[in-house]
């Protein structure tokens, strides 16, 4: 579940924005107060097309960071009374002293979140956009560490076929296959001198240049 506080004396109308692309069982709590208490009609019409339950919170209790520590209490009653496993609070604001929050919590209540089985994750934006923008960012980064994992399992799969045979009929060295293969997949470019280091650095000066001696006719290096 994801739940988001708006400091809307803080952000305003910008902070909204990308609150039309949240979902059902996500939940926004506009925390107003007379010193901001009014909305544009494009920021109406984006609240408007939400899917998301929002809720207007007007403070009227008005002092000095009356409306932050308000915020804090919505968010430790949310904290009190979920019964999931997995919870995100966004505080939306430019506040930084909402930062203190992020560690506090997680650390007061680090034992009972243990025990109730929570996945707890406070973050402060700037917007609810931001939160999206993080999510394309984080599926973006996701996809660039699959496609590396394939390259280097097929990279892996190359080098296996090349010296498996020479390997495994080695009395010496076969227990070492493994060993040898992630050498190959890591290194960046074919090249003999680097795979000799790598293996001497590996096994030893002695075991190292055996090993080289014995897979470098079998391994199509560029130099």
């Amino acid at each position: 579940m994801r739940c988001f506080y708006v400091d809307y004396e803080n952000v305003k109308n910008k902070g909204l924005n990308g609150i039309s692309e949240l979902e059902n069982n996500d939940q926004v709590f506009i925390l107003y107060s007379e010193n901001a208490n009014t909305m544009t009609m494009d920021t109406v019409k984006k609240i408007t097309k939400s899917k998301a339950k929002i809720d207007y919170i007007d403070i009227k209790c008005l002092g000095p960071n009356a409306l932050d520590f308000q915020l804090c209490v919505l968010m430790g009653a949310k904290i009190g009374k979920f019964r999931g496993t997995n919870l995100e609070l966004y505080i939306v604001s430019e506040d930084h002293g909402y930062d203190s929050v992020q560690n506090g919590v997680t650390q007061l209540l680090s034992k009972e979140l243990k025990k109730r089985k929570i996945k707890l994750s406070i973050d402060r934006v700037k917007a609810i956009s931001t939160v999206k923008n993080q999510e394309i960012e984080k599926i973006k980064q996701q996809k660039i560490l699959e496609e590396k994992r394939e390259k280097s399992r097929e990279k892996r799969t190359k080098f296996s076929s090349l010296i498996s045979a020479k390997m495994n009929n080695s009395s010496k060295y076969s227990s070492n296959l493994d060993e040898v293969l992630d050498i190959l997949t890591e290194l960046p470019s074919l090249v003999s001198c680097e795979f000799h280091n790598q293996c001497v650095k590996k096994f030893g000066n002695s075991n190292g240049k055996e090993i080289y001696q014995l897979l470098k006719k079998e391994i199509p290096f560029v130099k």
